[in-house]
């Protein structure tokens, strides 16, 4: 699947990684890790950016704009993992660290403990709070697996 990424940034560190965890309290699930420690590292999916999202208000669909990343050369604006996060602390819940940015500034996120640990959500950026979170996908490998080029063949 990762083929068809746009690669922006070079992997990032297993220390770069310790760093952030240390400095957050949180443990990025293994499965990211991977991805940020890859070719994949802040990566723009293309053309297969879409997914879909059925437990949101009429089954709509959204888009990756890049994957996030702890080191960002490109001087995107919260293109980081480390300013998403601070930026979005007390909007998503706490089990939820930000792992994409999405089409009109919705977030995706990946649930690292609890119940959820690997669960894929989007935050819907319009209506603040946590109760506009929509289930996405059990793990980070179904939500790249999901994606497509919109629209959808048929």
């Amino acid at each position: 699947m990762i083929d068809n990424f746009i690669f922006t940034q070079p992997p990032v560190s297993a220390a770069a990684i310790r760093a952030f965890e240390q400095s957050t309290g949180v443990t990025i699930p293994p499965e990211f890790a991977d991805l940020m420690s890859g070719p994949a590292n802040g990566a723009r999916p293309t053309p297969q950016d879409t997914f879909d999202v059925p437990t949101r208000r009429n089954n709509e669909s959204d888009s990756i704009n890049d994957f996030l990343t702890l080191s960002a050369d490109d001087g995107r604006e919260a293109s980081t993992l480390a300013d998403a996060f601070d930026i979005l602390k007390g909007r998503i819940p706490d089990e939820t660290i930000p792992i994409a940015t999405c089409g009109c500034g919705d977030e995706l996120l990946l649930y690292w403990t609890g119940p959820r640990q690997g669960q894929i959500w989007i935050w819907d950026h319009e209506d603040e709070g946590q109760d506009n979170l929509y289930h996405v996908a059990n793990s980070l490998t179904e939500l790249l697996d999901s994606l497509y080029e919109f629209p959808a063949p048929t």
